[in-house]
């Protein structure tokens, strides 16, 4: 409810206040007050988010590749049931196209024939385990039984290639069915083929990847962001920088795009904004600094105010609006697909945008990965899920609901570029003609993080040249280094 000395100060200004509009707060009153003074009205009002987006949609160049259908209600074994289907049905006809892969049988088939012999399954993978010998058996099912699979210690490349197998995903395999069990010769995961000559816009052109911004906390950047800000509007840097600044084109924010509210114990110490809706604002005062010809594309992570099962839906207007009318700004869903950089006789890119729930698990579930530095080793985690193809194939790496006609979380084509956030680490490297990038954030080591052993690399914008795809990163951080 808005306070009286509020909207006395409204009508001060010569604006008379809607019954609806003084149940918001004073900040969103405010807010409506200053646009209806741009718009010549006299009558303060809440107003519609979505005719705004609808004419976004119709004169950009950003185009949304993944619709995401939601089914209403609660979801029950069967949704669950369909959903695993789903995925299983896609995998197994992708794996079937790899050469090795052409007569596959399905697993009752083999273990009705019986006897010594060479096969080919696909199969999702059930379970893991190392036996007493040392080898590892993994317990794979299709829709007509299921089977363990060996892989041989003693078959040193096979065996590594092994400790890629995750719970839950799909693979191929050909082997020796012997015992009612088969010995693996060679394994297969859906796989990304190798892009000979990486797609390259006609135009200089630059993507600016943010991360996760955090807007709200007591402990954001500000003094960071702000010099990010004055180079983006051209007021800092040498020539050749600002040259850069004025080619950027799109900004990429891949969710947490505020710092939310009770998202975990303690939070309330290290905010500054104890209001998500004033939260949205201040992401709005700062965001609108950025020039209108940068278009900033934005997914929702699990600070923000939407459920933390993914796919997540975008960020309600009631929350967002103030953000949502800027006019440069696009929301989107987490997962997303989209293309960017359409040209006359250019296709332009895929971008698949998820903010990286799953990459914590993979952190620390993966041996090499978790030898190899855990978290701090994104660039690992992101190649994993692509030779998955999907985003948290593991029951258990994230928190999801299942959807009514599509497994959302599939990687069903090659994109261009691959972006996530969440882990507060920086990647910026190519993979398979794919541009990797994993973004930093913009607020320092909450307790949260410290409790978690995450070790954040702030402040770093990371710049992607469409003509050449040269990725770089650039260090706004002002603070000591860890």
């Amino acid at each position: 409810m808005a306070s009286l000395e509020a909207i006395r100060k409204i009508q001060e200004r010569g604006l008379l206040v809607s019954p609806e509009a003084a149940r918001l707060d004073d900040n969103e009153l405010f807010f409506l007050a200053e646009i209806a003074e741009k718009k010549g009205l006299i009558v303060v009002k809440p107003i519609e988010i979505e005719p705004v987006l609808e004419e976004k949609k119709e004169e950009e160049d950003i185009e949304e590749l993944l619709v995401i259908e939601e089914k209403k209600g609660k979801r029950s074994y069967d949704d669950f049931v369909e959903y695993y289907n789903r995925r299983y049905e896609y995998l197994s006809r992708l794996l079937s196209h790899r050469p090795g892969l052409e007569n596959v049988s399905s697993i009752a088939r083999i273990s009705r024939n019986g006897g010594r012999q060479e096969v080919a399954v696909i199969g999702m993978v059930r379970d893991i385990a190392l036996t007493r010998n040392g080898n590892k058996a993994v317990v794979l099912e299709d829709p007509t039984g299921k089977i363990t699979v060996f892989f041989s210690k003693n078959n040193e490349e096979l065996f590594n290639a092994s400790r890629d197998i995750v719970l839950d995903e799909v693979i191929g395999i050909k082997g020796l069915m012997s015992r009612n069990a088969i010995m693996a010769s060679q394994l297969y995961f859906p796989g990304i083929p190798p892009i000979q000559n990486m797609k390259k816009s006609p135009v200089e052109e630059y993507i600016l990847f943010l991360g996760d911004t955090h807007f709200g906390s007591a402990l954001f950047l500000e003094k960071e962001f702000n010099n990010l800000l004055s180079w983006l509007r051209g007021e800092a840097g040498n020539e050749k920088q600002r040259e850069i600044a004025e080619k950027i084109k799109y900004i990429v924010i891949t969710g947490d795009i505020v710092e939310g509210i009770g998202i975990y114990p303690g939070q309330e110490e290290e905010l500054r904004i104890r209001n998500i809706r004033g939260q949205f604002e201040e992401a709005a005062r700062h965001l609108s600094r950025i020039p209108r010809d940068k278009k900033i594309i934005a997914i929702p992570g699990n600070h923000d105010p939407v459920r933390v099962e993914e796919p997540q839906p975008r960020i309600p207007a009631e929350y967002a609006e103030a953000l949502l009318r800027l006019e440069n700004f696009y929301m989107y869903t987490n997962p997303a697909w989209i293309r960017i950089g359409k040209k006359q006789g250019f296709e332009g890119f895929t971008m698949l945008l998820y903010h990286g729930s799953s990459l914590v698990y993979y952190a620390d579930h993966i041996e090499y990965i978790r030898a190899s530095g855990g978290q701090k080793r994104a660039d690992h985690i992101m190649k994993l899920l692509l030779e998955k193809r999907h985003l948290a194939p593991t029951q258990g790496s994230n928190l999801f609901v299942p959807t009514p006609h599509d497994d959302y979380l599939l990687i069903k084509q090659v994109p261009d570029f691959f972006v996530t956030g969440h882990i507060h680490r920086v990647v910026a490297q190519n993979y398979k003609g794919i541009s990797l990038i994993n973004s930093s954030c913009w607020t320092g080591k909450s307790e949260d993080q410290e409790r978690r052993g995450l070790e954040p690399q702030p402040a770093r914008a990371i710049i992607a040249n469409l003509k050449t795809r040269d990725l770089r990163i650039l260090n706004f951080y002002l603070g000591q280094e860890e």
